[in-house]
């Protein structure tokens, strides 16, 4: 039963990024989803929120994955499954003992267009993994996805210390175990070695990019405003009721791909479908 959960989830998580019934974009061309290829979907249970620090539930950790970036993210072709660049130029650099992850951001990755970037393209830059993985220390968030990274990272158990005896977080506080090295570069240090520390970076609820602005902005009320890297943005909300999700046009060119087992008749036959088209290819949920 078990199996059969993960695989429905990892396939609408696809569905969510790429849909099943499309032509590929000209090349060269703006690109822009038809917009009358709407995909939808009932969820059994409701959402909780938009903010990825808030959840614990999987319905809305598939509905932040369409509109939040992580530095790495499944190949759902993949048998047994692996881990691909997201948003990142390649795999994080790992040293001999596994303890060092350096993982450098690609240039030219932008949030969706809001009132707080003052007209201006928003960049997606390290420190805003640094910040949003931060956010998972604030007590005041009291955040499922802490468990994940508590003790794991240098310095974080006396950060912890510091922001509970105070009940607040100071997110400029600098943290030995997740710092910015430069833009485009940030590094995670653990205090023993853990070769599965890097799953934690394909995770939304764990490393899902915010920009610190729009968090600030909001406040507590941030959940019902998503502002993110991903390939959609929220159009409309009735909680517990209706979402609809429209193509965000900030979205970097990025294109279908995976690789599928040999034998795997049914993943080699949608890699056969899908491989080199434009994400997404639908143009609302």
């Amino acid at each position: 039963m078990q199996t059969t959960f993960f695989k429905r989830f990892s396939v609408i998580a696809a569905c969510f990024l790429f849909g099943m019934h499309a032509v590929a974009a000209e090349p060269g061309a703006a690109y822009a989803p038809d917009p009358q290829k709407v995909l939808r979907y009932a969820f059994r249970i409701p959402e909780t929120s938009f903010d990825p620090a808030k959840l614990s539930d999987s319905y809305s950790n598939v509905l932040i994955s369409a509109l939040f970036d992580t530095p790495l993210r499944y190949d759902y072709l993949a048998r047994p499954i692996r881990m691909v660049p997201s948003t990142l130029v390649a795999m994080p650099e790992i040293s001999a003992d596994f303890r060092t992850f350096t993982l450098r951001v690609k240039p030219g990755i932008y949030f969706a267009d809001h009132e707080v970037f003052r007209g201006k393209r928003r960049e997606l830059v390290a420190e805003d993994f640094v910040y949003s993985i931060k956010r998972l220390f604030d007590p005041a968030l009291s955040s499922p996805g802490l468990s994940e990274i508590e003790n794991y990272l240098v310095g974080s158990a006396e950060l912890l210390k510091r922001v509970r005896a105070s009940n607040k977080m100071d997110y400029d506080t600098p943290l030995e175990g997740l710092r910015a090295l430069d833009r485009y570069t940030f590094q995670v240090k653990l205090v023993e070695p853990n070769p599965r520390f890097m799953y934690a970076m394909a995770n939304p609820l764990v490393a899902s990019a915010m920009a610190r602005e729009v968090v600030e902005h909001y406040g507590d009320d941030v959940g019902a405003h998503p502002v993110g890297t991903g390939a959609f943005k929220l159009g409309f909300w009735k909680r517990s009721s209706r979402m609809v999700f429209e193509y965000n046009p900030n979205f970097r060119e990025s294109y279908f791909d995976g690789e599928p087992a040999v034998d795997d008749a049914f993943g080699q036959a949608i890699l056969a479908r899908m491989k080199g088209k434009r994400a997404p290819q639908v143009g609302r949920i």
